[in-house]
């Protein structure tokens, strides 16, 4: 599998450079990122411009799921690869008041991170909005080609999309029994219904079914800001086409 590279944290651009990002992103890219992997690039968030729109892409993996964010209020010039820490989520998500609107930014700067109150960039003016400074060392390490995960599950698919939705709440409560409980739960959505049958191999007794919903808005599957090249089928089908 190819990496992408992140700058090393040995150079002394990095020690000066800055990146931000919406704090609000980081609790779910704390759930996807790795903890104590031996694969230590996977240990970090990975953040990269977005050549396609404005801000960053913001991309967590553990290497058996994957996150990948559009952050349009990011600030990232180079690839970069950071730590979360539960302090970090923690001041991410903490209600300060019943006034506080919730708005963070995390703010990266050299061999620190700062949370802060609002979507300030200005270093002098983090001290009386600050929430959390403490130590974060950029990870010095190659980071997986992400989009190659997603390049070969869109290309791959080998029957034409159908798109469904069930309650995200249903979906929640039929798996959270499955944490440190069992290995695995399995998810069957090819039932002419559209109904999502979930059932756990360990415990065949238990059977859930969770009925479909209207999908309102549709959402785009390989949204522009991935990045992605043309699928495999489009490119065999230029090649046709250019040879007759």
């Amino acid at each position: 599998m190819k990496h992408d590279k992140a700058p090393s944290a040995k150079k002394p651009f990095l020690r000066k450079h800055t990146i931000s990002v919406s704090a609000a992103y980081l609790p779910l890219l704390f759930d996807f990122v790795g903890k104590g992997d031996p694969r230590y690039y996977l240990n970090g968030f990975y953040a990269e411009p977005c050549k396609e729109c404005p801000g960053a892409i913001l991309v967590g993996t553990d290497g058996h799921k994957l996150v990948a964010i559009h952050d349009a209020d990011a600030k990232v010039a180079a690839p970069y690869i950071n730590p979360i820490t539960k302090a970090m989520v923690s001041a991410a998500t903490k209600k300060l008041a019943d006034s506080d609107p919730g708005d963070r930014m995390a703010y990266f700067a050299g061999d620190a991170v700062h949370i802060t109150k609002g979507f300030t960039r200005t270093p002098a003016r983090l001290g009386a909005h600050t929430i959390l400074s403490e130590t974060n060392t950029p990870i010095d390490g190659v980071f997986p080609a992400w989009r190659r995960i997603i390049e070969d599950a869109r290309d791959r698919r080998k029957t034409p999309r159908q798109v469904f939705a069930v309650n995200a709440d249903y979906m929640a409560q039929a798996v959270k029994h499955v944490r440190s409980k069992y290995r695995e739960v399995q998810i069957d959505n090819t039932l002419a219904s559209q109904s999502v049958l979930v059932r756990y191999p360990e415990r065949p007794e238990i059977l859930i079914v969770l009925m479909p919903m209207k999908c309102d808005t549709l959402a785009d599957q390989f949204p522009e800001w991935l990045g992605l090249p043309a699928a495999r089928s489009a490119k065999k089908k230029k090649k046709k086409a250019a040879k007759s």
